[in-house]
């Protein structure tokens, strides 16, 4: 249980936060924000087994990347984990680029001609504790992706979530009840720090 608690928090850790970094380096970078915000909010939908489908292709014997052997590894799971993670990452920065005020947006661009990207990014610094708890709480205890993509091998490739499936199937319900009531509480953590930073920036 140790192995999958810390290993669940590693990946899934290891892929927001990739995530949350090229999104920030991303929406700094656009010229039409609020473009790309719709675009990549409508993909931030996409359902997990089917990111974890296309890894699952992309490493499979048969597939393109076949030859990395990463299939069924942690290297697969965190990929997929990145991949679901980042669109809901890219649509929170996005956003915030986009609550930029219109004379703040004049004044870099005719100001800070050679430094927008750098002005930009320092406005989203911000923000991107927040945007890496939501993408986080987006990827913890999904089971699709990965499920095809690690596998969910006991004590290698499973988390939190695919333990629970595993010891359900089997009926081992009291081991699964410890794991969700674990999982429970992690995934409470975003909400917790979102909702003490909100109440902080209120001034109360």
């Amino acid at each position: 249980m140790a192995y999958t608690f810390l290993f669940t928090i590693g990946t899934t850790t290891a892929a927001a936060v990739s995530a949350v970094l090229l999104a920030a380096l991303y929406a700094s970078s656009v010229s039409q924000p609020r473009l790309h915000l719709s675009f990549w909010r409508a993909l931030s939908g996409i359902p997990p087994v089917l990111v974890g489908l296309l890894v699952y292709m992309l490493f499979s014997q048969a597939g393109p990347l076949g030859f990395l052997r990463w299939l069924f590894t942690p290297k697969a799971l965190i990929t997929a984990q990145f991949l679901l993670a980042l669109p809901t990452a890219l649509a929170l920065a996005l956003r915030e680029r986009t609550s930029l005020p219109r004379d703040m947006e004049d004044f870099i661009r005719v100001n800070l001609p050679n430094k927008k990207h750098q002005a930009y990014l320092a406005h989203l610094k911000g923000t991107l504790p927040s945007t890496f708890f939501v993408t986080w709480g987006r990827i913890l205890g999904e089971v699709g992706a990965a499920t095809l993509s690690g596998g969910a091998i006991e004590g290698y490739t499973s988390t939190l979530a695919t333990d629970i499936l595993y010891k359900t199937n089997l009926g081992q319900f009291k081991e699964a009840l410890v794991l969700g009531a674990l999982l429970l509480v992690v995934s409470l953590i975003p909400s917790v720090f979102l909702e003490l930073s909100s109440y902080g920036a209120s001034g109360h």
